[in-house]
């Protein structure tokens, strides 16, 4: 969870502060962008290079991604309002008071339908609590209504929906779609953790029968048409589901967690735990400490346009010197541009008389490889 936490974020927070340190990779990147963008000038402007053609498809991509889902998800909402009815006063006063229990403020939703196999949830600003139209006893009832109030209370429909959105953003990343399926996992080990850890063992016990038990329903039907109907509705629909369609290991963990919610951490849980949330709290500020952007020396054609484009080089001055200057470096990184020719017999002669002074990082990136000296004629 934590790694999510920290991918949202960077993603969120794409900036450069003045720690960032930037390295110039001259080789790899830059002949990749090289490939991309045969002609810098082009960069991001309304001119075709490989580079644009790139971007425009990734933007398109996620335009045609996130549009899809808003189709999906109004189609959803619609056909559950044809195919759902009202629970009877009784059912909705128990699920009232489960989630006045979790702390629930907002009315809580309860529908029945034949849309759906197992027990789900879905709605961002009024959640509904969908139940299948088959009998539930008190005691199924309410566990299954303590489990979908706390997805409700954890805002885990909006976790899913900026699930959903990263995905669109990075649709063609199949690890982001591998995120989407385990996040799901993991919100449901959450859940499962947060409803069982009041609960007594004798009462951990029942709750995972009545996990067993809709399980049990849920497989009955599940390579029918109906289970197809119902996975598409519930992605549809973002939200959360009692039963999901989990296997192997996953059912495991979800069953342990039922079962022994109250389990001491080992010491060697424990190492592993703060070695894992610091090396994730230190990817994301190395993040910002250090940013790799491709390099290039500049040339003669380089200077001459640059000049032009600033309005410096025109018919009022003339190249004075292609190569009359140097750079010099101080110990605190305090970088001069120096006008004067380099005397290699005296070495190098600094004076404060036609000098400038330039960020470091620049001369680093090989943008003062090449300089013209412009005077007047």
């Amino acid at each position: 969870m934590g790694l999510y936490v920290v991918t949202f974020a960077r993603m969120a927070l794409p900036f450069e502060f003045k720690f960032t340190y930037t390295f110039s990779d001259q080789n790899v990147y830059a002949a990749i962008m090289d490939v991309l963008t045969p002609n810098k000038a082009a960069l991001f402007i309304p001119k075709f290079t490989l580079l644009n053609l790139l971007a425009a498809v990734w933007i398109f991509g996620s335009v045609i991604y996130i549009f899809r889902v808003m189709i999906k998800y109004y189609k959803a909402v619609k056909t559950l309002k044809a195919n759902v009815i009202d629970c009877t006063p009784e059912m909705q006063a128990k699920l009232d008071l489960v989630s006045q229990k979790c702390g629930i403020r907002r009315k809580v939703s309860l529908k029945i339908t034949d849309c759906v196999i197992s027990p789900a949830t879905y709605g961002f600003f009024k959640p509904v609590i969908l139940f299948p139209n088959r009998e539930f006893d008190d005691r199924n009832f309410d566990y299954i209504a303590m489990h979908e109030c706390c997805h409700i209370k954890n805002k885990d429909i909006w976790i899913k929906l900026l699930t959903e959105i990263y995905c669109g953003i990075f649709w063609w990343n199949p690890f982001a779609h591998l995120l989407k399926k385990d996040l799901t996992y993991c919100l449901e080990l959450r859940c499962d953790r947060r409803v069982t850890s009041k609960l007594s063992d004798n009462r951990c016990t029942v709750y995972y029968e009545v996990l067993v038990t809709q399980m049990k329903a849920y497989k009955e039907q599940k390579e029918s048409e109906k289970s197809d109907r119902e996975t598409a509705l519930k992605s549809a629909l973002v939200g959360m589901s009692f039963v999901t369609n989990d296997k192997g290991e996953k059912i495991v963990g979800r069953m342990k967690m039922i079962l022994y919610p109250k389990k001491k951490q080992t010491i060697i849980n424990n190492v592993v735990t703060a070695f894992v949330a610091l090396l994730i709290v230190g990817i994301f500020f190395a993040s910002y400490c250090f940013l790799i952007v491709p390099g290039w020396d500049a040339t003669y054609e380089d200077c001459v346009a640059d000049l032009i484009e600033s309005g410096e080089y025109n018919d009022s001055v003339k190249v004075y010197d292609e190569t009359n200057m140097y750079v010099y470096v101080e110990e605190d990184k305090t970088t001069h541009l120096i006008f004067e020719p380099y005397d290699e017999k005296k070495g190098i002669v600094y004076t404060d008389d036609n000098s400038i002074i330039i960020p470091y990082e620049q001369v680093e990136n090989g943008e003062y490889s090449y300089c013209l000296v412009l005077r007047e004629k």
